[in-house]
């Protein structure tokens, strides 16, 4: 029975495979996840005119220098208190002409997000586009849609397979509707006004890929945070308060390369001081040469009493620091202190670096 299941797990393909794990450890219900497609129009579809201003004052110049009679339309989509929804507001092109609006409500930040609520909000505007009287929109004006989303933006001037795809479909199915009916009469087509929209099922209960994606780091998130706190290794950078990251790389960009790696060894205590090479028998003691207790990196950089001269020209101009956290977390003060224990000739492997590396700055 063992062997049948092996045999089972190992001819499951690797999607199949990741997809079981979103299954059973994330509880992802694959079957409200998004379906995409890969190309949403033909090659020689003719996108909307589009145009980003480079700055919102010329965003308003642009605004106000619209023709008389242009149908104007905003959109806009965001998330409150973990809510998410889309709403479209325009006004009749004659002077004083009342507001009319479209709301939906796309649901938690769990099931949608706001890049979809700012493809909903464009839907909307396109729908009010479309009810509107004819009457109210002379032959020879055109409508303008406003939105300060410059994702949703460029999703309409080139369609591909974005996050939330289903409801760029429906905006472009309604650009073309709008495109098709060019200048027939469309008085009789007003159906919503200005009353708010219900969700629709399919929103409601779609989940779209991109906050499956935001489930699964939040989840490996915690696992990770959890692991970190507990785990046998890494204790030194735990203590130090420095967890792993991207923000962790600025420290060593543009520096040398011995520098880089005794910041490294100097974080991480994976150092060749006694107390380390003690700690893998690499050493008969961990007893610094000058007798006063373990040679550790805190010890070298702030105790060692034969390097004390060392230590008066690393600070030299500057306030001395004598928290060994804070000049270990300290991108400045740990380069500085790398070039001291560097300096001092413990570092065997190091012995080789230019003096012109090691100069205090």
């Amino acid at each position: 029975m063992a062997s049948t299941e092996v045999g089972r797990s190992s001819e499951q393909s690797p999607l199949d495979r990741f997809s079981s794990i979103l299954e059973r450890k994330f509880k992802v219900q694959l079957d409200r996840l998004e379906k995409r497609i890969t190309h949403l129009v033909p090659p020689w579809w003719i996108p909307p005119f589009v145009r980003v201003n480079d700055s919102a004052e010329e965003a308003f110049k642009e605004h106000d220098a619209i023709e008389p009679g242009t149908l104007c339309v905003y959109t806009d989509g965001s998330g409150i208190d973990s809510h998410v929804g889309a709403a479209a507001v325009t006004r009749a092109p004659h002077a004083n002409g009342p507001w009319t609006k479209r709301t939906q409500y796309m649901g938690t930040s769990r099931t949608s997000t706001v890049y979809a609520a700012e493809l909903r909000g464009l839907v909307l505007a396109l729908q009010m586009v479309l009810d509107t009287p004819q009457i109210c929109v002379p032959p020879d004006r055109c409508a303008a849609v406003f939105t300060d989303n410059q994702a949703a933006i460029q999703a309409m001037r080139n369609p591909k397979h974005p996050s939330g795809q289903y409801i760029l479909a429906e905006a472009i199915r309604a650009l073309e509707e709008l495109r098709s009916q060019g200048g027939r009469d469309r008085r009789n087509q007003s159906k919503h006004g200005s009353n708010i929209e219900r969700p629709a099922e399919a929103d409601s209960l779609r989940t779209l890929t991109a906050t499956t994606k935001s489930i699964i780091r939040r989840a490996m998130r915690s696992e990770w945070d959890t692991a970190w706190e507990n785990a046998k290794h890494g204790r030194e950078l735990f203590r130090l308060g420095v967890r792993p990251g991207k923000a962790i790389l600025d420290t060593h960009i543009g520096t040398h390369i011995a520098i880089s790696s005794a910041i490294t060894q100097m974080r991480t205590g994976k150092i060749a001081l006694r107390a380390y090479l003690h700690a893998i028998n690499k050493a008969e003691s961990d007893q610094c040469e000058c007798g006063h207790g373990p040679q550790t990196v805190r010890h070298v950089l702030l105790e060692y009493r034969n390097w004390a001269d060392e230590r008066h020209r690393m600070w030299a101009g500057k306030a001395p620091c004598i928290d060994i956290k804070r000049i270990l977390s300290s991108p400045s003060r740990a380069v500085q202190a790398a070039k001291m224990i560097l300096r001092t000739g413990l570092l065997g492997q190091f012995r080789a670096v230019p003096s012109t590396v090691l100069k205090y700055t």
